[in-house]
């Protein structure tokens, strides 16, 4: 069964321009929740009272402690306070909008499941156009939103939580595309890096309790370790990177990664072991990730006046792109 909420995000969604609004009508006039957001609390309210119901501020607050949609706090006020659903036009549709916009309003520390699916589909529609950084900014708020809401009901992991949820995008499908859509912001900013490892930091022990952790976890431990380096912390960056390719030792982008990582420029430049990461990694690695290990051994034995084995790793690299027959030039950037 398709909740209220999300028939009215699906609405929303197609209610655009003008065949949006022939849409709209064919769908009987339907309020939408973007219309009661434009409407003042006078006049939410006095569709709640038309209904029988009566609100305020502290009682919706209260409320809003047990309900962790504003649809599912709409349920149980109909009957709570025996609503008049026939008093106005979509009535029902009316409380949960009217109760939703309300809860942002006057409780606004006490997050809905409404604007957390708001949230990221704003993210989503923004990463559609590429401006990563604003979808990044709305991510961030909704991941807020995520560990209040956690906080708050105590979900006993995130699949309870995305059960309870029913969006249109799985949290934990969502919080890995957040984790990922932070590279690049965080290679060109210290503050976004600053972010990317809190968050992190916090959806890891999240992930490790889910059903589908085996497949998820090897990404976020990358993006972990990544973010510790980006902010200096080499230490703890090794330590995420040898945590994750004791557990996934064929997970080859991570082994590119860490050893990349340590022929930047900047405090945490030390070819010397990023030449011994990579050659541990040829081990384990696909053609292609051996094409940029070899890149790295190349680089290193290069800088350190070691013409024989710079040419030896150009060759290795080479040949390995001549077998996938892939240009070395694409190879690298791979």
């Amino acid at each position: 069964m398709v909740s209220r909420s999300a028939q009215n995000r699906h609405m929303e969604a197609r209610c655009t321009g003008a065949r949006g609004v022939r849409l709209q009508i064919a769908c009987e006039e339907r309020p939408l929740l973007s219309e009661a957001r434009t409407l003042s609390d006078s006049d939410l309210l006095s569709k709640l009272t038309a209904c029988g119901i009566t609100i305020d501020s502290p009682r919706l607050d209260k409320l809003a402690r047990n309900f962790p949609s504003a649809e599912s706090l709409a349920r149980w006020i109909v009957k709570e306070d025996r609503a008049n659903c026939s008093a106005i036009p979509n009535a029902e549709d009316w409380i949960w909008l009217s109760l939703a916009c309300l809860r942002e309003r006057w409780s606004p520390q006490r997050p809905s499941f409404e604007q957390l699916e708001d949230l990221i589909d704003f993210g989503y529609d923004l990463l559609s156009v590429d401006d990563v950084e604003s979808a990044c900014g709305e991510w961030t708020r909704a991941w807020q939103c995520v560990q209040l809401l956690l906080k708050g009901f105590r979900f006993d992991s995130l699949d309870d939580m995305d059960d309870s949820f029913n969006g249109d995008h799985h949290i934990v499908d969502w919080c890995t595309d957040f984790v990922l859509a932070t590279k690049t912001l965080a290679d060109h900013s210290l503050n976004w890096a600053a972010t990317r490892l809190i968050i992190c930091e916090q959806a890891l022990p999240l992930i490790e309790g889910i059903s589908r952790a085996n497949e998820l976890l090897p990404a976020v431990r990358l993006a972990l370790a990544e973010a510790h380096f980006r902010v200096g912390n080499g230490k703890a960056a090794d330590k995420v990177f040898n945590d994750c390719l004791r557990l996934t030792p064929t997970y080859c982008t991570a082994w590119a990664s860490w050893a990349e990582h340590y022929l930047t420029p900047g405090l945490l430049h030390q070819p010397g072991r990023a030449e011994v990461i990579a050659r541990r990694g040829l081990e384990h690695a696909s053609h292609s990730t051996q094409q940029r290990l070899w890149d790295v051994i190349a680089t290193v034995c290069a800088g350190a006046d070691r013409p024989a084995e710079a040419e030896a790793a150009q060759k290795a690299k080479l040949a390995l792109a001549a077998a996938e027959n892939t240009p070395a030039v694409a190879a690298k950037a791979a």
